[in-house]
């Protein structure tokens, strides 16, 4: 493997689209995947630098990443590997050591009834769950904590609803096989880590004025 091979999107374009060895064309998800994942990096950088918080960067790009290659891993096998999933718990766990962002009952807390919930959301809804969904929202309850680990689970359930929704009424048939719920968790996750306080705040607001309405 060459040099021209490892550049990320530039690759793909010095290559012209096909493997170097074997001269098959290479799907343009790859380079698609790259260039989103990199404005992905640079929104964090901005983030974590305009809100002075450059701790947060480290725990930031590995919790992004964990999203994204989980998020492809679903959509491509339906699969969430349990060898990621103990690799990214483990780097949380050091990272918490190291730049701890909550506390640890929080984190514990979170993990606990993300788990919880999501098992017994799976037995509610039959075939509708899969064991992978429920151990990957364990990893996110406890870098998230429980209050945002709901906000996420909300949001990732309302976006879900919604893309299915539309999805079968443009191909106007019913839905057959399982649907990837991985991404939607990854978008619910993610709003959730970087605008979770703000969303509960916002709806604690809504509440209170609804009431005294």
């Amino acid at each position: 493997m060459t040099v021209s091979e490892l550049i990320p999107i530039l690759s793909f374009l010095l290559l012209k689209g096909k493997c170097q060895t074997c001269s098959q064309r290479i799907p343009i998800t790859y380079p698609l995947i790259e260039c989103f994942t990199g404005l992905l990096y640079i929104f964090i950088l901005y983030y974590c630098l305009h809100h002075h918080q450059p701790l947060l960067l480290p725990i930031s790009l590995s919790f992004s990443a964990m999203l994204i290659i989980l998020t492809l891993s679903d959509l491509t096998y339906f699969l969430v590997p349990n060898k990621l999933l103990l690799f990214f718990i483990l780097l949380f766990g050091l990272l918490h050591l190291l730049f701890t962002w909550n506390s640890w009952a929080e984190a514990l807390l979170g993990a606990c009834i993300s788990l919880i919930l999501l098992f017994l959301a799976s037995l509610v809804i039959k075939n509708g769950m899969g064991y992978g969904d429920i151990k990957l929202f364990g990893v996110l309850g406890f870098v998230l904590g429980w209050k945002d680990s709901l906000l996420a689970l909300f949001i990732a359930c309302f976006v879900g609803m919604g893309i299915t929704f539309l999805a079968q009424l443009l191909r106007k048939r019913k839905r057959k096989g399982p649907i990837p719920f991985v991404p939607f968790l990854a978008i619910g996750a993610f709003t959730a880590f970087f605008y979770g306080d703000s969303l509960l705040q916002a709806y604690v607001s809504f509440v209170k004025d609804l009431l005294l309405f």
